[in-house]
């Protein structure tokens, strides 16, 4: 669903512009939008591995990383980085607690 891609990479430019230049505060950021709280420590840790292992994919794929971003990519952080960010925030809001609102 392209919307949702959209949203995205939103998410991610925001997290990217309203933060610090380090991963965890970013996926710590984009996290707290999304569910209106801070993450526990462990998916905090598990968030910003995950991260790790988008940034490691898509500095191997720069076309697809490229396609990810779309055509709004941040200038203050190299492509691979702000397609991790977009693949993590995809992530956050297929989260349960993301979609079911009570």
């Amino acid at each position: 669903d392209m919307a949702f891609v959209e949203c995205a990479q939103g998410l991610a430019r925001r997290a990217i512009k309203e933060t610090r230049d380090d991963p965890s505060d970013r996926v710590r950021h984009a996290f707290r939008l999304c569910n209106s709280r801070q993450p526990t420590l462990a998916e905090l840790s598990r968030l910003t591995n995950l991260y790790g292992e988008f940034l490691q994919a898509c500095r191997t794929d720069s076309e697809a990383a490229t396609k990810l971003v779309g055509s709004a990519k941040p200038d203050v952080v190299e492509t691979a980085e702000a397609a991790a960010l977009v693949a993590l925030a995809r992530c956050i809001m297929n989260l349960d607690e993301f979609v079911t609102r009570e």
